[in-house]
């Protein structure tokens, strides 16, 4: 189970976490050619000193980045999921800022809320979102 800080924390870094997403799906799906083999004539010729085999560091380096995906996808996912429990007009205002990436004082001047009342309706909405994350079962967000 999740607590309220890690859904809060999720729904303020949605933002750049699907932009985050795009780039590392974009950098797993390109591969690095100075991996790959070498066939030919140039499978034979000697290899300057000094140079490593970077085809381990390659592997770890691309099973860090599919860890890293796998667990911003998933707080993306649950935000996604979860956000369309949220039926109130004011709540649905502030969320959709939040998701753009907004400050709470630019949702403040933006919405002509105080920014009390952007901190309590966000808190509602995390809320609203963990109460039914609970009763789904399903609170899992990767933290």
């Amino acid at each position: 189970m999740k607590t309220f800080h890690d859904i809060e924390n999720a729904l303020r870094d949605y933002h750049w976490m699907v932009k985050e997403i795009a780039r590392l799906k974009d950098e797993l799906n390109n591969t690095n050619s100075s991996v790959t083999a070498k066939y030919g004539i140039e499978a034979t010729l000697p290899k300057g000193n000094g140079t490593s085999d970077s085809t381990p560091r390659e592997v770890i380096q691309r099973d860090r980045r599919h860890k890293t995906l796998r667990k911003f996808e998933s707080k993306v996912v649950f935000i996604d999921d979860y956000s369309t429990y949220v039926e109130d007009d004011r709540e649905i205002a502030v969320l959709n800022c939040l998701l753009d990436g907004m400050s709470i004082v630019s949702i403040s001047q933006h919405l002509g809320f105080s920014e009390r009342k952007v901190y309590s309706i966000k808190d509602d909405i995390v809320r609203s979102m963990k109460e039914n994350a609970e009763n789904a079962g399903n609170a899992t967000i990767a933290g």
